[in-house]
């Protein structure tokens, strides 16, 4: 047993110093097997950075981490939209900043249709009634391509969608007469003026969209207080709140009920991400594919380049699994060695040259650029690096097998 472990070690010792007798050989393997792992980490970076950007971006446009809401509220907001309208907002506000996390927005919202009319010209759109100063806070995906926020603008101001300002062909400055249907079943109407254009780069809400303010719309619609309140936290991991929200909710509020942001989408976010996956999976088994066999090639001509080598060993007592065992050894050592350094590499392309993001074209649905920041899982990394080192291993098993079955003498005269 002693014999066995020492000559083991033995073997392990000729491995390393194989690494190193032929430097450059060694260092075509590992800039190999590097490059690999560089390549899949970079693509596993970007495709977190598409899956967090779109995230980041559906919540900060307008949807903000919680919608409070009324129970029965979603099941016939369609039917009885001011049926269900929060009036203890400042008692909320009070319970949740006593009890929760500090939050990044707290705003009431009513959503309404009505009609918006500029001279003959009438158009159906979407109404958002807000608290423009709290939704400023954390709703930073809105962008204002011309005039005021509503923020900065007075009681009648109303702000468009750039989609919807351009059907209507007004100007800032123009004035916009808005007609809705109010809670007792009358029409009210009211001449505002247009303060400012939107983009919040999904074309659906630039398109249909207007926004005024809380107390503009509760006035027109003839109502006390908002459907929903929009409470954000200064964090990513909304979900570890969730409970103790929930909980809060059902102490104080048992006639509320909270809605994360992904409960007000539906299925479009999930199914989305599992479109996204599957897309992503197949790029990554082309990719994974691709290096095998170039592993596979490079390892093949490492090898037969060394059957002199093998056979003399061969020659002189080693045995055959023996023989393969070293060998094994030098694949999972510059397997390794390539994993380190392909991490160091992707590491470095993305604090430097990736350091700003990728610029992507508009996707389907959306009207800005995609910028994509490339984020780095180092658990991610590790596990890439341990897969190709394995892969490494099992590549440079097949030519390690080949070159044991050339008969002995063949293989000893291959040199000569």
């Amino acid at each position: 047993m002693g014999a066995n472990l020492a000559f083991y070690a033995f073997l392990l010792r000729a491995a390393v110093r194989n690494l190193w007798r032929v430097p450059r050989r060694t260092a075509i393997v590992i800039s190999t097997l590097a490059a690999a792992v560089a390549c899949l980490i970079l693509f596993s970076a970007f495709y977190s950075g598409v899956k967090a950007r779109f995230r980041s971006n559906i919540i900060r446009s307008y949807y903000g981490h919680f919608h409070v809401v009324k129970k029965g509220f979603e099941e016939n907001k369609s039917s009885r939209p001011f049926d269900y309208s929060i009036t203890e907002t400042d008692l909320l506000r009070k319970k949740i900043e006593s009890g929760l996390p500090p939050m990044a927005m707290f705003g009431r919202r009513q959503e309404f249709f009505g009609l918006l009319s500029r001279g003959e010209l009438t158009i159906s759109a979407k109404g958002v009634s807000s608290d423009p100063a709290e939704e400023a806070k954390f709703l930073n995906v809105v962008k204002m391509v011309e005039g005021k926020h509503l923020a900065d603008s007075d009681d009648n101001a109303i702000v468009l969608g750039e989609g919807l300002a351009r059907q209507l062909g007004v100007k800032v400055g123009d004035p916009l007469t808005v007609l809705v249907s109010t809670s007792r079943g009358s029409l009210n109407a009211r001449d505002l003026e247009v303060a400012g254009f939107f983009r919040t780069g999904v074309k659906e809400f630039d398109d249909l969209l207007y926004f005024v303010k809380n107390e503009l719309a509760f006035d027109l619609l003839q109502i006390k207080g908002g459907s929903s309140v929009f409470v954000s936290f200064d964090t990513d991991d909304e979900m570890s709140i969730a409970p103790a929200f929930k909980a809060l909710l059902a102490k104080d509020f048992p006639d509320l009920e909270l809605k994360h942001w992904r409960d007000v989408l539906g299925e479009y976010f999930d199914n989305t991400i599992g479109w996204l996956d599957d897309i992503f999976l197949v790029v990554r088994v082309i990719i994974v594919a691709m290096a095998l066999l170039g592993i596979i090639n490079i390892f093949m001509i490492n090898v037969f380049e060394r059957i002199g080598e093998i056979a003399t060993l061969r020659a002189i007592g080693t045995q055959k699994k023996e023989v393969i065992f070293m060998l094994l050894i030098e694949f999972v050592l510059q397997g390794v060695l390539g994993g380190l350094f392909g991490i160091l590499v992707a590491q470095g392309l993305i604090s430097s040259i990736l350091r700003n993001g990728i610029e992507m074209p508009p996707p389907a649905g959306l009207s800005t650029v995609f910028v994509v920041m490339m984020q780095m899982n180092w658990g991610a990394a590790l596990l890439i690096a341990l897969i190709v080192t394995c892969v490494a291993a099992v590549a440079g098993l097949f030519p390690a097998l080949r070159v044991n079955r050339i008969p002995l003498a063949r293989a000893l005269g291959a040199n000569v």
